[in-house]
């Protein structure tokens, strides 16, 4: 359910805003006509734009708009979307490297960047009644990626250069998320646009849905979560005036045809009862639980619900209240219902998470680390785990240095990193506060440089290897090896591209 209909006033038909800057900046006179009905596959646009280009673009805008806007850092959040994120991605035949992050933000907005950088607002969750609907959104903005939309009209762009695209791509975004902050810069970008430009975006919408159907219902997901969530779209917009929204907006309207074509091919697929999964429930419980000013609401809130009986998942509810409990030190009580969850649910990581933090919150520092380590043992790799075990590691080490807790942690994440050949910003920012504990200088500037340079803060990157340079032990090869990293690292930055 939409908890009001203020949070709808600024909703976008997803990916469609991020493409219509583009176009703002076409000659008049492009024409593009109905797509066929065999899709293009993965670099048969022939666009000017590389895959490298798309990806390092990305990587700029992600830098841009972090300084803004406010991404989710639990990791069990992260990992819970980039898992569904990776289900619908493995069922491409053509497979590229994807990233789906979230951001808190109660509005309902996903975007997607060049490169495969899938934004996912905490609004969509909280806003989707089923697994599938939020799937939807996101095979939605992974097929604009996939289909490389953006580098298909950068082909017909009028001379636009790399380094004005990221501003451009950033303005969008924060718009989107914040229109009063950058109203002022889309009036520019958007002057010009014509009815055959608005046709294209919508040709690409189309694509979209058709290419997001087919991997909702390959990845196992009820290909109806599409038309279901568009259509409560198209109601909570009509509660508004169209004139009252910006133009961006009233250019690119979720219209009721395309709610009624999704909803018509998604019928052309078997009918299928899709449960969701038990961490949909949990992660929704874990946002709608932030949405409180104090636990003792939010104890409230659950709580009541549970008497009532009027929830859509009981141990959803139950998780959350036992959150609640936690944060008013009311340990026992919290105990109580999550231990029994644990038993049940053993390789659920979020039981064993919060009754960790029981015990670090209670002052039993060994048994919080004793419970994520068995859980660990019996999920390796579980990432959230091995984060929160890490952390408490670090923050350990000045109290009871004897345990060398920082040499466990490095020994951890060095391992985890194994399996993210591209590097994990959360992981590399433990990693370096590990190196540093240890008396690790240079490594922990090197590793700190890699976490920013994945969140394209290329200068704080150089910042960072420029700390590295200073330290008095390091070896006329180390400082040219820095150097040379330096002078690359500058090269992506976006004022220097403009020279």
């Amino acid at each position: 359910m939409f908890k009001n209909s203020k949070s709808l006033k600024n909703t976008y038909t997803f990916a469609t805003i991020l493409l219509a800057i583009f176009l703002s900046f076409f000659p008049s006179t492009l024409s593009y006509s109905s797509p066929s009905p065999d899709l293009p596959e993965l670099g048969q646009s022939g666009a000017r734009l590389s895959p490298r280009q798309e990806k390092e673009i990305g990587q700029e805008v992600l830098g841009e708009i972090r300084r803004f806007l406010n991404f989710e850092a639990d990791p069990y959040i992260q990992d819970y979307v980039q898992s569904i994120g990776q289900k619908l991605v493995s069922t491409h035949t053509q497979i590229m490297e994807y990233s789906f992050f979230v951001v808190s933000d109660p509005r309902i907005n996903a975007f997607a960047l060049p490169g495969g950088f899938i934004g996912v607002n905490t609004g969509i969750i909280l806003n989707a009644d089923s697994e599938s609907e939020l799937a939807s959104v996101i095979a939605h903005e992974v097929s604009h990626v996939r289909l490389r939309h953006i580098a298909r009209m950068y082909e017909h762009a009028n001379k636009v250069q790399l380094s004005s695209i990221v501003g451009m791509i950033a303005a969008v975004i924060l718009a989107t998320q914040s229109p009063e902050a950058a109203q002022g810069a889309l009036a520019v970008a958007m002057a010009g646009s014509t009815q055959s430009m608005i046709n294209f975006t919508r040709e690409n919408e189309k694509e979209a849905d058709h290419e997001g159907l087919q991997a909702l219902a390959r990845a196992g997901f009820d290909p109806k979560g599409m038309p279901n969530f568009f259509q409560k779209l198209l109601q909570g917009n009509r509660f508004h005036d169209a004139n009252s929204a910006p133009e961006f907006l009233r250019t690119h309207p979720l219209t009721e045809s395309r709610v009624q074509s999704a909803l018509f091919q998604s019928k052309r697929y078997p009918y299928k009862q899709v449960a969701d999964s038990l961490p949909f429930h949990l992660v929704k419980a874990k946002l709608q639980y932030a949405q409180f000013s104090s636990p003792k609401q939010a104890g409230h809130y659950f709580l009541s619900h549970l008497k009532r009986g009027t929830y859509q998942n009981k141990i959803g509810m139950q998780y959350g209240h036992a959150l609640s409990l936690i944060d008013q030190a009311e340990y026992p009580k919290a105990t109580e219902i999550l231990a029994p969850l644990a038993e049940q649910y053993p390789n659920e990581s979020a039981f064993q998470l919060a009754l960790a933090n029981i015990s670090l919150q209670s002052g039993n520092h060994l048994e919080a680390i004793d419970r994520l380590k068995k859980h660990l043992g019996e999920i390796p790799q579980n990432r959230a785990t091995t984060l929160q075990l890490c952390a408490l590691y670090l923050s350990l080490h000045a109290e009871s240095p004897s345990h060398h807790y920082p040499q466990q942690a490095k020994l951890l994440l060095l391992d985890a990193l194994k399996h993210y050949p591209k590097g994990d910003k959360d992981i590399l920012e433990l990693l370096s506060r590990a190196h540093y504990l240890n008396g690790h200088l240079l490594d922990a500037h090197l590793t700190e440089s890699k976490a920013r340079e994945l969140n394209g803060e290329y200068i704080g990157a150089v910042i960072q290897l420029k700390q590295a340079k200073k330290i008095a032990s390091l070896t006329p090869r180390q400082a040219s090896q820095l150097d040379a990293r330096i002078e690359e690292l500058k090269l992506k930055i976006p004022e220097n591209k403009k020279k």
